[in-house]
């Protein structure tokens, strides 16, 4: 295994690179998103979901929260912060999104609950390991990614409200 500051550099270009164009899950993550007003992206890589809605029509208000290498875009708001420790404000938000995000998080449960207070629903998609760049990543970084099934398991068990949209290969979930 690499050391984790390179490998951590390494998963991050991979996520910059347009993956979004070929994901079912980003098509999927749009139509329900698209209504919102406004969308908060947990995680968002490098915004793929945005361009992903922006090619749907979305005239919403977006915002990026990702730690590591944040998108610079004139057309949307990013915040640099860790997804475990919120920095926005509680129920200001309509609608978030966790886009093969909540993997990379030790507690998953404990960061929902968080962002519940902040957001009205969240929507959390994973994808399974058939992408290239999920797959290498995850031999970069030596994760360790929970299964699909066992990641959906821990947040319906949690106590949370949850309604199952999609479960399969990838799974998609809405917490309210």
């Amino acid at each position: 295994m690499l050391g984790r500051r390179l490998s951590s550099k390494i998963s991050r270009i991979l996520y910059l690179l347009p993956w979004h164009l070929i994901s079912e899950e980003h098509r999927y993550a749009s139509k329900i998103l698209s209504e919102c007003d406004l969308v908060v992206d947990i995680g968002c890589g490098g915004a793929g979901l945005f361009k992903v809605l922006k090619d749907m029509g979305f005239s919403g208000e977006y915002i990026c929260v990702e730690l590591y290498i944040p998108p610079r875009d004139p057309e949307f708001h990013t915040v640099n912060a860790d997804a475990s420790n919120p920095p926005l404000r509680d129920r200001c938000y309509s609608c978030c999104a966790f886009i093969d995000s909540l993997f990379y998080i030790g507690s998953p449960v404990e960061v929902l609950r968080s962002w519940v207070r902040i957001c009205e629903s969240i929507l959390v998609i994973d994808l399974d390991t058939k992408y290239p760049h999920i797959w290498i990543t995850d031999k970069f970084e030596g994760i360790g990614r929970k299964t699909l099934s066992k990641l959906i398991d821990e947040i319906i068990d949690s106590g949370l409200s949850v309604k199952i949209l999609k479960r399969g290969t990838w799974y998609a979930i809405k917490i309210s």
